[in-house]
């Protein structure tokens, strides 16, 4: 019996995949149920609409080195627990392909306040045809603890995963981006969750 092999792009194919994510406030609101999974208190959202960057940064539980790998292996597989709010997996590359660029940066609670950051480049993720990689690097000049901060000479910040958006493909997008449509679809999506961790955005 004859078969045929399928190949895949797997750049191309992942860029694709994000593009299910078509919005800006889709992608806000992928990065805000990431915070509240991790049983965030604090989130942040700012856009600057002159640099096209949107960053969100919250005060959860952070994530590891080892569980953002698994995450980069599971894509479509979500590693969530049950009870939480994510489900499929691919929200945490939900900006691929509408920007130049993103940054995922974190340390994970249970870390010895090691910060670890990802990036995530558009147009070398859309070259690799197999075995994507994506770049990491150790940010030892920021630290979570203030007493380690001082003790080490590090910038303290009172953040544990930050992401970064540069280069906003969708200019328009921003420009006419309305924070109250963003506060709706919030409170309409995440209201019991917040309430139950007294979180605030």
């Amino acid at each position: 019996k004859k078969s045929s092999s399928i190949e895949i792009h797997e750049g191309q194919a992942l860029i694709k995949v994000a593009a299910t994510y078509s919005t800006i406030y889709s992608i806000l609101l992928e990065l805000i149920q990431n915070s509240l999974d991790a049983n965030a208190s604090k989130i942040w959202i700012t856009i600057n609409q002159k640099i096209f960057s949107i960053t969100s940064m919250d005060n959860g539980e952070g994530v590891s080195e080892d569980t953002f790998n698994l995450a980069l292996k599971s894509v479509f597989e979500s590693i969530k627990s049950k009870g939480k709010l994510g489900r499929f997996g691919i929200g945490m590359i939900s900006p691929l392909g509408k920007c130049t660029s993103f940054t995922f940066t974190s340390c994970s609670s249970d870390s010895k306040n090691k910060f670890n950051e990802w990036e995530f480049v558009t147009a070398d993720i859309r070259k690799q045809r197999s075995d994507i990689t994506i770049p990491c690097v150790t940010r030892s000049e920021i630290s979570f603890n203030p007493s380690r901060a001082k003790k080490e000479k590090s910038r303290f910040v009172d953040w544990r995963t930050m992401v970064k958006i540069k280069g906003f493909a969708a200019r328009k997008a921003m420009t006419s981006f309305l924070p109250e449509k963003l506060e709706r679809e919030v409170l309409s999506r995440f209201s019991q969750s917040m309430r139950k961790l007294g979180a605030r955005i």
